[in-house]
């Protein structure tokens, strides 16, 4: 019986011994794990010195309105045309009317802005928005002697009376 208690004390205690051995060694692995949590760049909370700045691509954060192509840029991602009908930046598009629809008046330049199609003014001798001109009639505003009204012959401007005499119309009071 004491030969059986030798042994088991002998065998409890070479268990204590690799118990110590694995405590010791979990010691020193829960130490590196420290050292390394500590001294963790993506851990720590970010200030100005050591903020890791990870760029926006068009695959991961797309801007972009759906179907309007995305472009990565030295200045961040750019957003293409908004799609045929749509008027926007390319990040916000709704429907409008663009220059590619022609809504100005024959002659008048177009832009297209970020709230669709925009019109110049309307040609000289025509007045309106850009988009619907019409002729100018000058004695709307009062030159003409009472009686008389202005007919555009050629590019000559002439008035006539009722009457049908005709003079040349003076330039200074067009």
């Amino acid at each position: 019986c004491e030969d059986a208690l030798a042994k088991s004390i002998s065998d409890l205690m070479a268990l204590v011994k690799l118990l110590r051995e694995d405590i010791a060694h979990q010691r020193e692995e829960i130490a590196y794990l420290r050292k390394l949590l500590e001294n963790c760049a993506g851990c720590k909370e970010p200030t100005a010195s050591n903020s890791l700045r990870i760029e926006p691509t068009c695959r991961t954060a797309n801007p972009c309105y759906p179907g309007v192509d995305c472009f990565e840029t030295m200045a961040g991602l750019r957003c293409g045309r908004c799609p045929a009908g749509m008027v926007g930046d390319g990040k916000i598009c709704k429907p409008g009317v663009t220059c590619a629809e022609r809504p100005c008046y024959v002659g008048v330049q177009c832009h297209d802005t970020l709230n669709g199609a925009q019109c110049d003014a309307c040609p000289i001798g025509y007045e309106g928005d850009g988009r619907t001109c019409s002729k100018h009639n000058p004695c709307v505003d009062g030159p003409c002697p009472s009686g008389n009204f202005i007919v555009p012959i050629q590019s000559v401007q002439q008035y006539q009376r009722e009457t049908k005499y005709m003079r040349k119309y003076s330039a200074k009071h067009a």
